[in-house]
């Protein structure tokens, strides 16, 4: 059981992270902001998303909402902001 949940918390890790980046690299593109906003920007953007998809397992009981798996999110999206500003 205890290894089920940290598999859980990796995915939210793993997926914090690469929305992170992939939006950066949209951001960049598309709108063509410095890498700066850009990165910024899809930090602010992923944590959003971890937090919404929490409040909805919360409202719709279709899984188990955690602050953990929004904070592990988070995680992931601050790991992906550092090294997108480390690689500029």
């Amino acid at each position: 059981m205890l290894k089920l949940i940290a598999n859980d918390k990796v995915l939210h890790l793993i997926a914090g992270f690469a929305i992170m980046v992939n939006c950066t690299v949209i951001i960049n593109l598309f709108f063509q902001l410095p890498v700066f906003v850009a990165a910024v920007l899809s930090l602010l953007f992923s944590i959003a998303i971890g937090c919404i998809k929490e409040l909805w397992d919360r409202f719709t009981g279709n899984g188990t909402p955690e602050m953990l798996d929004a904070a592990m999110t988070a995680i992931g999206a601050i790991i992906g902001y550092v090294l997108v500003m480390r690689l500029q």
